[in-house]
């Protein structure tokens, strides 16, 4: 597969906002995740950035996320909720991911920081909702 994602920080026009630019990180981890492409979804952590699932495991580093990002095979949707810029350098995410098949609902908190002017999530974290949340 050809990644269509240089890295994190893709997102980074330069006449965007800091919060159209975080967005856009987000944006661009979910649409590599939703075509497969592990080394892409892993390009839009820092270096040392981490997922933590909704049972408690985590992924840590770019390998790691890129081997597990590569070998999920369903699409899922995301929609951000919103987007809170703590400092100029640190924001959150939080979103919802759907997996219709399932009729799972995960709300998913990403902490963002700005790495030598350029966005990348540090931490990605799932909780799993339960109906009516």
């Amino acid at each position: 597969m050809i990644s269509v994602f240089a890295g994190y920080g893709l997102a980074q026009n330069p006449t965007a906002t800091d919060e159209e630019r975080v967005r856009g990180v987000v944006r661009q981890f979910a649409e590599a995740r939703n075509v497969h492409d592990g080394q892409s979804a892993a390009a839009m952590y820092l270096p040392d950035g981490e997922y933590i699932d909704n049972v408690g495991n985590r992924t840590k580093g770019r390998e790691a996320l890129a081997k597990l990002w590569g070998g999920l095979d369903r699409t899922i949707t995301r929609t951000i909720t919103s987007v809170e810029l703590i400092t100029p350098d640190l924001a959150v995410v939080r979103v919802i991911a759907e997996f219709p098949e399932f009729k799972t609902r995960l709300a998913e908190t990403y902490l963002l920081i700005r790495d030598d002017g350029k966005w990348g999530i540090r931490v990605h974290q799932a909780l799993r909702l339960t109906p009516g949340q």
